[in-house]
């Protein structure tokens, strides 16, 4: 009973972490990053984060002079970037997937310093880019709304990055598009390749690998903020082969007249499509079938008149093309049909001659008379026959007897032993 018990327990134990396995959910994924921009001093400087998941918290970090901070802990001891951070600061929680960290009055002595966020979902944990604060320029620089912070595609597709962004005055915004080779916004350098100046970039997918990309957004009244990094993996192009496109049907079954009909033709390619195929310099009979061929390779309808026609059909499908020419008879209405004549193999059984030993083993008795009497039926009357009028004496008679009777018995026993 312990065992059973013991057994039980451990069934249970293992469907509860089967079921915690396949309950944890996807890790999250970011998807806007913090962005660098550059504000004036005393402005108000907000930096967002959006995620993917569920049950998201942000923690947010600081990098000032040399040394990280938790910024979302405020309280206690002041920290040295505190002083400078305006007002009132600290991370807000615009809706479960966004998150945002605001500086009300941010001060020049921040510029340079660099601000990231960790995302969690109680199981994985993520970290954004870090953006850099800027601040000291003397206008409010542009604000990014989206941008992606990935894309992946395969080798020799298009791959497109369109950075929406606005003004806080309204002014006319200005693009300019830069790769950096390491992923980090200080080696950035200016592309050249007709749609830098837009607020799109086609990137470049002929080589497999990751490059990365940032966008300057600028104002017309002066104010500049740049993107975060965009990093764009190429994959190596899957191709899967493809088999040529076969017609399958090889014959056509016989139509009459005056009765529907329908066949269908089969291919390999269940996508592919059918059509008669008119070959140059050769007849083709399909329309005088009265029938007609849909593109799924259904010849259907009524025919009208008997004949045999031959026509040629055509398949178009991912495999390329096939051709197939058939025959088609139609039958007046009432014309039997003869029916296919199956000869049966008969089973033959082997016929041997009787030997010798056997033909003479079903006319020799199986057991032999042990008297002369029961051989040849000898009666009294036999036994003291009357003498013959010729004079031969009855012992001459019962002699001769005795010697073919002798005779017969050795020819049996011979054969007796040969059986």
């Amino acid at each position: 009973m312990k065992k059973l018990i013991g057994l039980f327990l451990a069934v249970v134990t293992i469907g509860l972490m089967v079921l915690s396995v396949s309950a944890v959910p996807d890790a999250p994924v970011i998807t806007m990053q913090p962005q660098s921009s550059h504000y004036t001093e005393y402005a108000v400087a907000i930096y967002t984060v959006k995620a993917t998941g569920t049950n998201l918290t942000a923690t947010w970090y600081i990098s000032y002079q040399g040394k990280t901070y938790n910024a979302s802990q405020i309280g206690g001891a002041m920290q040295p970037w505190e002083a400078y951070a305006g007002e009132s600061y600290g991370a807000k929680k615009v809706d479960d997937n966004t998150f945002t960290f605001v500086f009300e009055g941010i001060e020049k002595e921040l510029d340079g310093a660099s601000i990231w966020c960790v995302i969690e979902d109680g199981h994985y944990d993520v970290t954004s880019q870090k953006a850099q604060i800027c601040v000291g320029s003397t206008a409010t620089p542009p604000q990014i709304l989206s941008i992606p912070s990935e894309l992946t595609v395969q080798q020799g597709e298009e791959a497109e990055i369109r950075c929406v962004a606005k003004s806080s005055d309204g002014s006319q915004l200005s693009f300019l598009w830069y790769e950096t080779h390491t992923g980090k916004l200080e080696d950035i350098r200016a592309l050249n390749r007709g749609t830098e100046d837009c607020d799109y970039l086609f990137c470049d997918t002929s080589e497999t690998g990751t490059r990365y990309y940032v966008c300057m957004v600028s104002s017309a009244n002066g104010g500049s903020v740049y993107s975060s990094v965009v990093a764009v993996t190429v994959e190596k192009k899957q191709t899967t082969a493809v088999q040529d496109t076969q017609i399958q049907t090889k014959s056509l079954a016989t139509a009459v007249v005056g009765e529907t009909y329908s066949a269908k033709l089969k291919c390999n390619d269940a996508k592919a499509e059918f059509a008669i195929y008119y070959n140059p310099g050769k007849a083709n009979d399909f329309e005088k079938t009265g029938l007609t061929l849909s593109k799924s390779g259904t010849i259907s309808g009524t025919p009208t008149k008997a004949g045999t026609y031959t026509f040629s059909v055509c398949v178009a499908g991912a495999g390329g093309e096939d051709y197939a020419t058939y025959t088609l008879t139609i039958t007046e209405a009432g014309t039997p049909v003869e029916p296919e004549v199956t000869i049966p193999v008969l089973a033959t059984e082997e016929t041997t001659e009787p030997t010798v030993a056997e033909t003479l083993d079903e006319t020799i008795p199986e057991t032999i008379p042990e008297t002369i009497e029961e051989t040849f039926g000898v009666t009294e009357e036999i036994q003291n026959p009357p003498e013959e009028p010729n004079g031969i004496s009855w012992w001459v008679v019962l002699l001769v007897a005795l010697g073919a009777a002798g005779i017969g018995v050795a020819v049996a026993i011979v054969l007796i032993k040969k059986k």
